[in-house]
């Protein structure tokens, strides 16, 4: 088993990304339609706070608060 806290050194797996939260890195699902999202990762291409866009979606950034589209 992967744990949480070992990406980005170790890949997450089942399509989901590696997000830090408050210091501490888990392996999420990718935002849904209108959640908030990242538009790309940061460094070491973990996303801050939030995960990306499923697949079809796109992080709308015109908005203080991103959401996927």
């Amino acid at each position: 088993a992967v744990n949480a806290g070992d990406c980005p050194e170790v890949a997450c797996t089942d399509g989901k990304h590696c997000v830090r939260v408050l210091g501490s890195t888990n392996c999420v699902h990718a935002a849904k339609s209108k959640h908030a999202c990242s538009a790309e990762p940061g460094r070491g291409g973990v996303y801050d706070m939030v995960p990306p866009c499923d697949s079809g979606l796109k992080c709308d950034t015109s908005k203080t608060i991103h959401v996927c589209r």
